[in-house]
């Protein structure tokens, strides 16, 4: 008797840990995740296959002690030779610009992953060393077209629906722009009234809060489909084996529970968006645990869902910091346009920014780590912005403009 309790006990021991580590969630309500389907021509864009020309086109710099280096700090032969080089890729980049056709929400954006690419830093580095390279010459005009090319197609870039990785390389094609003009207004001989439509033109290429929240519904919709598979009527054309390539193992993954952990996570970030910065939530960190280290116990019902959870959404998360920080230097480049012309008009810069106001600017662009306007120093020729500790400790007077992420500085002289 003893002994068929002890098995009648053993049975439903085993079945309750059965259910427990076999069933999963019903699937999350994401119905707000859901990306706006626009419509999409039947003739499928050229930007994509262009894109692609231009980066197969970029080549290296030969000496590759220069590429930790800012290309302000080259010589002027070795900035030549990378332009020099790289000028068909320029062409092609031009000709992408310039295209009309370019359908950001195609389905010719999800046939290659175009953003992951081996060539996008290099090719960004060439664009940065034109700028350099064409100020040098004294041709500040064609150094500033280069620039702002660089602006524009980040923005392109961010407005991509498709492949998280075309928004990653958006971001950081901006970050580039805003050090390559700076570094440019710092010295430039442009005259004041020359440099009006640039600053206009810069500033409808500033990071945008609503693009940023439709590509995180667009990130969830990536993962969804690793998860648990397309939607009916998906228009990704990619072939269901070819999408799946990196699906995560099922021993201890539970789809729709891990599709929840980022839905809610997704949801988080897309809340944060457009908040102060240093207004983030600990809510993530408490679901799937500090980056890398992800939560629950190992052998834990739903452990792979966790740790690939963990690696996902963190990565999505660096994204927005990393939006923060270049909404703050793009503020930053925007104030140094209006001081530089300030400067152009008087023959000295302003004594404070509040001198901008209304000529140069309606309202100063604020420091989004604060909502307040940039911090100025004219003595030291120094704009900045208190980065996410919100600690004023006087901007960073490095050469480069924009390296220094815990403190974002601009020089104006």
């Amino acid at each position: 008797m003893n002994l068929l309790m002890a098995l009648s006990v053993m049975v439903f021991s085993l079945t309750v840990l059965a259910w427990v580590y076999v069933r999963d969630d019903t699937p999350p309500w994401d119905t707000d995740l859901q990306s706006e389907q626009a419509p999409v021509s039947a003739v499928a864009p050229q930007a994509p296959a262009r894109l692609r020309l231009a980066l197969d086109a970029t080549k290296p710099a030969d000496n590759p002690a220069l590429v930790s280096r800012s290309p302000w700090q080259w010589d002027t032969p070795a900035l030549s030779r990378l332009v020099a080089a790289n000028a068909p890729a320029f062409d092609n980049l031009k000709d992408l610009l310039s295209e009309d056709d370019w359908q950001p929400m195609n389905p010719a954006w999800k046939t290659l992953d175009l953003g992951s690419h081996p060539q996008w830093q290099t090719l960004g580095l060439a664009k940065e060393a034109s700028v350099a390279y064409y100020s040098r010459k004294g041709q500040d005009e064609v150094a500033m077209q280069s620039g702002m090319e660089l602006a524009a197609m980040a923005k392109r870039l961010q407005s991509i629906a498709a492949w998280p990785s075309y928004y990653a390389r958006g971001v950081e094609w901006h970050e580039r722009a805003c050090k390559a003009i700076a570094g440019l207004l710092r010295q430039t001989s442009l005259d004041a009234h020359g440099l009006v439509p640039l600053q206009e033109e810069f500033g409808r290429l500033a990071p945008s809060d609503t693009m940023l929240k439709e590509r995180l519904n667009g990130f969830y919709e990536f993962e969804r489909r690793l998860i648990v598979g397309p939607r009916p009527n998906d228009p990704w054309d990619q072939p269901a084996a070819a999408l799946m390539a990196d699906h995560p193992n099922r021993l201890f993954f539970k789809p729709n529970q891990t599709l929840g952990l980022f839905a809610s996570s997704l949801r988080e970030l897309k809340d944060q968006v457009s908040k102060a910065p240093s207004a983030t939530s600990g809510q993530i960190t408490q679901r799937i645990g500090p980056q890398g280290r992800p939560s629950g116990f190992p052998g834990g019902p739903n452990r792979s869902g966790l740790k690939y959870a963990n690696d996902r959404v963190w990565h999505y998360a660096g994204l927005i910091e990393y939006f923060s920080l270049q909404r703050a230097r793009h503020a930053l480049v925007l104030t140094l346009f209006g001081v530089r012309r300030y400067a152009l008009d008087h023959g000295r810069a302003p004594q404070s920014l509040n001198e901008l106001v209304p000529v140069y600017f309606t309202t100063l662009p604020a420091d989004p780590y604060t909502g307040e306007p940039l911090r100025y120093d004219a003595a030291r020729g120094l704009i900045y912005s208190v980065g996410m500790d919100l600690k004023s400790e006087g901007g960073s007077s490095n050469d480069e403009p924009l390296s220094d992420d815990s403190e974002p500085t601009v020089m104006i002289r």
